[in-house]
């Protein structure tokens, strides 16, 4: 699917996101030097819809750290799984 001329808003996050500042700051915060993109992907789960446990490889990527942002209006720390989603070695 092609992006809209104009982004919307989660289009302008993402190119945030991916941006020299924010991926410096996201060095800083890990101590990985070594992350040189953010991937994007936003998901809309609905009331009694959950992320199952997964990780984040996908041959070829490269990942070295994962972030969730999360814009529940009604989230609960409660209804999270800590560590529910690692990047491990292979």
């Amino acid at each position: 699917m092609a992006r809209a001329a104009e982004p919307g808003l989660l289009a302008r996050f993402g190119d945030f996101l991916d941006s020299a500042p924010f991926l410096d700051l996201a060095r800083r915060l890990t101590g990985r030097p070594d992350i040189s993109f953010a991937d994007v992907q936003a998901t809309c789960y609905r009331e009694g819809h959950f992320l199952t446990t997964h990780d984040d490889l996908v041959a070829g990527k490269n990942r070295v750290a994962a972030y969730v942002f999360s814009f529940t209006p009604r989230w609960r720390p409660e209804r999270s799984i800590t560590s529910a989603s690692r990047i491990t070695a292979q």
